[in-house]
């Protein structure tokens, strides 16, 4: 099986969220065919329970934001297990950033930042299953 490039991947996401719910008022209630990424990442900003975080069932988006080296940054509503299937820059730095953070998901609300260097500028999105 050919693996798919975390921007395909997350443009499927944004599809379906265009088809399917996630409004900031009403969770339940269909986006609007035109719904941009964009809008869906000012979504997941606007989000007053978890701001970052885009609960799908079993599917999590996670916005959130780097930190300057090594060590936890915030993720509410994030669990223990949680796994990191894609994760991407979508401000200052792009592309597929997996390496510098966890896998799996250790410390609930906080995802482990790997990379030493100061990442404190860059925004990412990450999409997640939860077992």
């Amino acid at each position: 099986m050919a693996t798919q490039h975390p921007d395909t991947v997350l443009e499927k996401i944004a599809q379906y969220l265009k088809t399917g719910t996630a409004s900031v008022d009403n969770p339940y209630a269909p986006m609007h065919p035109d719904t941009s990424l964009e809008q869906v990442l000012a979504y997941l900003a606007a989000s007053t329970a978890h701001p970052g975080l885009l609960n799908l069932g079993k599917i999590i988006l996670m916005s959130f934001a780097g930190k300057n080296g090594a060590g936890a940054c915030t993720a509410t509503g994030l669990a223990i297990g949680d796994i990191v299937l894609e994760l991407v820059g979508i401000t200052t730095v792009f592309g597929n950033k997996a390496t510098d953070y966890e896998a799996i998901i250790t410390v609930a609300d906080q995802i482990q930042q790997s990379a030493v260097g100061d990442l404190s500028a860059n925004r990412y999105l990450a999409l997640l299953y939860r077992p």
